[in-house]
């Protein structure tokens, strides 16, 4: 796995890229107010006790702090991308995320103040292309987004 740190809105968003066959062991814990979101391939998560298939993460999955108490075994059963925001990276700050997931085609008004990490994707805003990885502040009045590829993000609050 390679790990790399993005700016994101003055907090530190790490994405993660996962190589085929990946395995990892990690722990969660009930209060944690972590965010995961997967934009590329596929992981498996299984509890290490008892086998069970916990969580199967493919692109748009998001865990928002929704963690038990337990040991997980991953495995990326393809290359993979995922994207997580610690809260203990960031000084213990919590901000609400939002998930953007768009199919290739629609488009999506951006309110004015709007603060979007395009995290996998491009997406063409007032006629101006993005590609991700990036950081995107709204600062007009109107933002008319259409997806150009298939879009993940998170909009910070």
């Amino acid at each position: 796995m390679i790990r790399k740190p993005f700016a994101a809105f003055g907090r530190v968003l790490y994405a993660n890229y996962y190589e085929a066959g990946y395995t990892v062991e990690a722990s969660t814990f009930a209060n944690s107010k972590t965010v995961l979101l997967f934009t590329e391939g596929s992981m498996i998560a299984r509890d290490k006790t008892t086998g069970e298939v916990v969580h199967r993460c493919v692109p748009g999955w998001i865990n928002k702090g929704n963690y038990e108490n337990r040991v997980l075994s991953c495995i990326s059963e393809v290359p993979s991308v995922s994207w997580c925001y610690d809260p203990k990276v960031n000084h213990d700050y919590v901000p609400v995320i939002e998930l953007v997931d768009m199919k290739k085609g629609p488009t999506m008004e951006f309110p004015e103040g709007t603060s979007l990490f395009l995290c996998h994707g491009t997406l063409a805003i007032n006629g101006a292309d993005h590609a991700a990885p990036r950081q995107i502040a709204v600062r007009s009045a109107k933002a008319t987004a259409t997806a150009s590829t298939d879009v993940y993000g998170l909009i910070f609050k």
